[in-house]
């Protein structure tokens, strides 16, 4: 078992500081263990000696044993989907059943890793109805964020998804102080997404990064970080539980709107059967 695995199932009962320890290593791995002890402490808000009772816990019994272990996992930020295909021998014999329970694992390893209190954060950015709500992301996770954006723009106004990098200019040219910016980025990280977190950053916009548990070059760069388990038995990273942080996302902005939504999806709903996009109307499924 590495040690990112044994964070995430830690082999005793954790105390609320050993959490806290936990989610800052996993929420910047493997770099915030690269760290000293005292630096990673502050950044847990828990003392000295908690961070070595932790160490022990998993299984080190001095702090250099666990960095060096750290440093030896490095390249696992930049694995590609040849290279994890290397490793497993690209032998299964039930690749389909393997790889459905390591995604379901991976949705249920990803819940830990969400801070209440960040969620609760961007739910209220995003119930701000005069503040622009921007989404962004790469190759593999752009479908994330016109997802969100296809949720967003029934729920409020002044929402918009860049489905091309050829569109950040002109699109990020207008953001104000105080609206919303959401990137999707997850390895391998892609340049488009530090140039808009950067452009995004300069306009004051509210930066927020989903992305994975490794060391995303643009954690440092932004207001709020929300991580999800990328690996699974198949060579290629799963973003199925950020796809479950999507839903949530939605469902909690949803609850918070509350009766405000109800009116605009009448509305929506109105608008839709007026211009017939539904293969049955609602007079139709009443009968």
């Amino acid at each position: 078992m590495n040690i990112k695995e044994q964070l995430e199932s830690p082999p005793s009962e954790l105390t609320p500081a050993d959490r806290k320890l936990v989610r800052v290593l996993l929420n910047n791995f493997p770099t915030s263990g690269l760290k000293t002890i005292a630096q990673l402490a502050k950044d847990a808000g828990v003392s000295d000696p908690s961070v070595l009772r932790f160490i022990k816990k998993i299984g080190f019994s001095r702090y250099s044993d666990f960095q060096s272990a750290l440093v030896k996992q490095l390249d696992e930020r930049l694995k590609s989907p040849l290279l994890m295909h290397s490793k497993s021998g690209g032998i299964d014999d039930d690749p389909w059943q393997h790889t459905a329970e390591s995604t379901m694992d991976a949705v249920a390893g990803s819940e830990p890793l969400v801070i209440k209190q960040d969620i609760e954060q961007l739910v209220e950015w995003l119930s701000e109805k005069n503040k622009k709500v921007i989404c962004f992301g790469g190759r593999f996770s752009g479908f994330l964020a016109g997802y969100l954006h296809a949720h967003l723009q029934i729920l409020r106004p002044n929402t918009k998804c860049i489905t091309s990098s050829l569109e950040l200019s002109d699109t990020l040219l207008d953001l104000k102080p105080g609206d919303i910016f959401i990137q999707f980025d997850y390895r391998r990280y892609q340049q488009s997404a530090a140039v808009a977190v950067e452009m995004a950053h300069r306009k004051k916009a509210k930066v927020v990064l989903f992305t994975d548990i490794y060391d995303s070059p643009l954690r440092n760069k932004v207001d709020l970080t929300i991580s999800s388990l990328v690996d699974t038995s198949s060579p290629f990273d799963t973003l199925v539980p950020a796809m479950v942080q999507v839903e949530a996302l939605v469902a909690s902005l949803t609850d918070t709107l509350g009766d405000s939504v109800k009116d605009r999806l009448m509305e929506v709903d109105d608008m839709r059967e007026l211009l017939g996009t539904h293969y049955f109307s609602n007079n139709q499924q009443e009968q």
